[in-house]
C-alpha cells in the first residue's frame, strides 16, 4: 500500500480542485477582480512527505 500512496493524494487533489471550483463560482459575484486574482495565492499549499 505504501507504493500506492500517490493515488490517495491524486484523488484528494482532484476533490479539493472541484471544491475550489464550486466555491469560486459562488463567490465570483461578491468579490472584485483583484480579490479573485489574489485569493488563490493565500490558500494553504500542500507539502509532500516521503
Amino acid at each position: 500500500m505504501k507504493n500506492n500512496a500517490w493515488i490517495f493524494y491524486s484523488i484528494a487533489a482532484a476533490l479539493f480542485w472541484g471544491v475550489w471550483g464550486v466555491v469560486a463560482k459562488f463567490i465570483s459575484e461578491d468579490v472584485t477582480p483583484y480579490e479573485k486574482q489574489k485569493l488563490p495565492d493565500t490558500t494553504p499549499q500542500p507539502i509532500g512527505h516521503e
